[in-house]
C-alpha cells in the first residue's frame, strides 16, 4: 500500500500557525495565556500554552475543512504518542479554515481511547502517517475519532468540552496565508 509522506517542516509551520491563532483567540476569553511554543523543554513535554483557568494546553492544528473528526496520535516509531507523552491537561483542536476550536481534557481522551482501542484495531483503523525531514523518515500512528461521539462521551463522563467559534477580527493577523488542507 502506498502512503503519502508528510513534509515535517510544512506541518510544523502549520502547527505554529495554529498555536498563534489559539493564543490570540484564547487571550480574548481567558485571563492570561502564556506561550511555550519556543520553549524546547515545554515542547518536549507536549505543552504549547498555559491558559489560566484551564492549565497546560497542547495545540493540534487541522486544515481539513470538512472533517467531522479528530486525529489522535497514539504512537511514533513504536513508542507512545501524544496522548500518552503530553503533560497537557487539555488538547486544543484548531480548525483555522473554519475558525473553530475544541478544548478537550486529555485524561478523558486517554481513557476514551483505552476503552475503544480494540474497535479500531479490529477494524484495521489504526492509521500510519509517514513524515519526512530532509533524508530522515518516521511513522506515527493514530486513530480518526468522530468528533461528536468523542465530545458527547467526554461530557457523559463528567469532562468539560469547550467549543469556540471566532471571528476573523480576533485573529489580528493581516498577512497570514491560510492555504488549503493537504
Amino acid at each position: 500500500m502506498s502512503r503519502k509522506t508528510w513534509e515535517f517542516d510544512r506541518q510544523l509551520e502549520r502547527g505554529e500557525t495554529g498555536v498563534m491563532i489559539a493564543k490570540l483567540v484564547l487571550r480574548g476569553r481567558y485571563p492570561m495565556v502564556t506561550d511555550y511554543n519556543t520553549d524546547m523543554a515545554m515542547q518536549r513535554r507536549g505543552i504549547d500554552l498555559l491558559v489560566e483557568g484551564l492549565g497546560y494546553v497542547e495545540i493540534k492544528t487541522d486544515y481539513h475543512d470538512d472533517s467531522p473528526n479528530f486525529f489522535i496520535e497514539t504512537g511514533v516509531e513504536n513508542r507512545p504518542g501524544a496522548i500518552d507523552t503530553s503533560g497537557a491537561e487539555y488538547f486544543c483542536f484548531v480548525y483555522p479554515n473554519r475558525r473553530r476550536m475544541y478544548l478537550l481534557p486529555r485524561p478523558h481522551i486517554v481513557r476514551w481511547v483505552r476503552e475503544h482501542w480494540h474497535e479500531y484495531v479490529q477494524r484495521g483503523k489504526v492509521i500510519p502517517i509517514q513524515s519526512r525531514r530532509g533524508t530522515a523518515t518516521w511513522v506515527a500512528s493514530g486513530i480518526v475519532v468522530n468528533r461528536d461521539r468523542l465530545t458527547r462521551d467526554i461530557r457523559k463522563a463528567g469532562g468539560t468540552v469547550v467549543r469556540i467559534q471566532w471571528k476573523e477580527t480576533e485573529e489580528v493577523l493581516s498577512n497570514l496565508d491560510w492555504g488549503k488542507g493537504e
